[in-house]
């Protein structure tokens, strides 16, 4: 699974979390910080749902739900511990059980009204069940629509917090409104939209990757071998070669890999270099030392936050090691370019 993460402070954000994973004592791991981004989540829809004196937790608070939430994964790519079948599944059960806490506590408070909250809702598990879908379908997790991310939005909540500590109320075009129903009436149009694009888009390009027996033709000379261990990610890869015509075989330990390479004398083998069930560096080097496989042709990709890794493959000997990201937004050129045959 990629995940492809467009916001205004994406980039900044990414490397701030890094930073601070580096730095987090060794008894801290990731399901520390799953459980309290979901507490801290939890405690303020309580401080919405109390109001008052409560409101100057809300903001505290949603930064430590920005901690745990946005630090888990990050922690868990640094220091190679990936779980990510399990952290996604978890993460969207929790997320989902968040947002009803917060805007149920947004009702209950009374700061938005219960049409406007239950819309809400319906239109962020529309959205949700949408980005799940595509995510199990092409391998991509999305995590922002039109520049505006987990991490935004929080910002925006805290903006309008501020303003709901003053005043529940704004004037727009001569009449009161609740601020928060203003507010989710602009969400729930921007993710009906988002909903829509991305239905349209993805149904399209699962349309074109997958179409009916007869558009690709197999050519039976051309084989690519690779290690892929994310379920999500490994039909991504199957699914762009199938559509290509390119046959691919995946291999699951090193011998498995060695022995295949071997035997099938593939046009292009690939490593998940962040693969827990393979010594992906040894069995590059494994097979640029047999005279056997000494020329096939070998590529990596590994999570942009393990420069070892993607050094350590350049050095055993790969022919191009590429951040995860890049290889993904790639694919169906790398897969077109491994089907030159190498030279004998």
């Amino acid at each position: 699974m990629v995940r492809e993460h467009t916001s205004v402070l994406a980039e900044a954000e990414k490397r701030l979390l890094v930073r601070i994973a580096g730095r987090l004592p060794g008894w801290v791991n990731s399901d520390h910080l799953t459980v309290t981004g979901a507490v801290a989540m939890l405690g303020t829809g309580a401080c919405f749902w109390a109001g008052g004196g409560a409101l100057w937790l809300v903001i505290p608070l949603l930064a430590l739900n920005w901690f745990g939430d946005s630090l888990d994964g990050t922690l868990a790519r640094v220091r190679r511990h990936e779980r990510p079948r399990y952290g996604y599944y978890v993460d969207h059960v929790l997320d989902a059980i968040g947002f009803a806490a917060l805007f149920g506590g947004l009702v209950l408070g009374r700061h938005m009204s219960p049409t406007v909250g239950l819309a809400f809702l319906a239109a962020y598990y529309l959205l949700l069940v949408e980005i799940s879908l595509a995510t199990h379908a092409r391998g991509t997790f999305k995590l922002a629509f039109f520049k505006i991310g987990p991490t935004e939005l929080r910002i925006l909540l805290a903006l309008g917090t501020l303003q709901v500590m003053r005043q529940d109320f704004v004037s727009v075009l001569g009449r009161q409104w609740l601020l928060f129903d203003l507010g989710g009436a602009v969400g729930i149009a921007g993710f009906l939209v988002a909903f829509g694009i991305g239905a349209v888009k993805n149904g399209a390009a699962l349309y074109q990757e997958e179409r009916l027996p007869g558009s690709c033709v197999y050519d039976p000379d051309v084989a690519i071998l690779a290690s892929v261990d994310d379920l999500f990610f490994r039909s991504k890869v199957r699914t762009t070669a199938k559509h290509l015509g390119i046959d691919i075989q995946f291999a699951a330990t090193s011998d498995e890999m060695v022995a295949q390479a071997k035997a099938l004398q593939p046009t292009l083998v690939i490593f998940d270099l962040n693969s827990q069930k393979m010594d992906a560096i040894a069995t590059i080097a494994a097979l640029k030392a047999d005279a056997a496989t000494v020329k096939l042709r070998a590529i990596g990709f590994a999570s942009h936050v393990h420069t070892e890794l993607i050094t350590a493959a350049r050095q055993a000997g790969a022919d191009d090691v590429l951040p995860r990201s890049a290889f993904a937004g790639r694919l169906a050129d790398i897969l077109q370019v491994g089907t030159a045959k190498p030279a004998p």
